[in-house]
């Protein structure tokens, strides 16, 4: 059973796992495009650099982790999580 927070998707779920690539190519984007290295950005947000590795690459992404992401770089939800 999934963590709350966490999006966990089945097997065979394209469309989540589609959103979740997505969502996590949107943050490593934007996180390379500020200059910013996984182990720094985890430090500033106070979890591991494996958190912000399997976000990025769509592996497990906690709804918390985007949203503090957002708050941390000043942008919205809407600009994190692409539309499908």
């Amino acid at each position: 059973m999934a963590k709350v927070g966490v999006v966990a998707p089945r097997y065979g779920d394209g469309k989540k796992i589609a959103l979740l690539a997505a969502i996590g190519s949107t943050c490593r984007a934007q996180r390379e495009a500020l200059g910013v290295s996984q182990r720094d950005l985890a430090r500033r947000l106070g979890v591991s650099d494996g958190a912000i590795s399997k976000l990025e690459d769509g592996t497990i992404v906690p709804i918390w982790l985007v949203i503090a992401l957002a708050e941390e770089w000043d942008c919205t939800l809407d600009d994190l999580v692409p539309v499908t």
